[in-house]
């Protein structure tokens, strides 16, 4: 069983999308909570979708980019 398919997150999980939110927030300058909440839930979607190394992440940030 995979835990991302459950929407849970292992502790070194956590890590790897605390950092990929932080340091795309940081390059694209998103301070506001709501903006931060917004790109939150990308990654979470992504992460549903499997994807948790943080150059996939990255990429999947970009391609899918929309100002929130």
């Amino acid at each position: 069983m995979l835990a991302h398919r459950h929407g849970v997150a292992n502790s070194e999980e956590l890590i790897a999308l605390t950092k990929a939110l932080n340091e795309y927030c940081e390059k694209h300058g998103l301070r506001k909570v709501s903006e931060r909440d917004e790109i939150a839930k990308r990654i979470m979607a992504l992460f549903m979708k499997g994807i948790i190394k943080p150059a996939e992440l990255a990429d999947g940030l970009t391609t899918g980019s929309r100002k929130p």
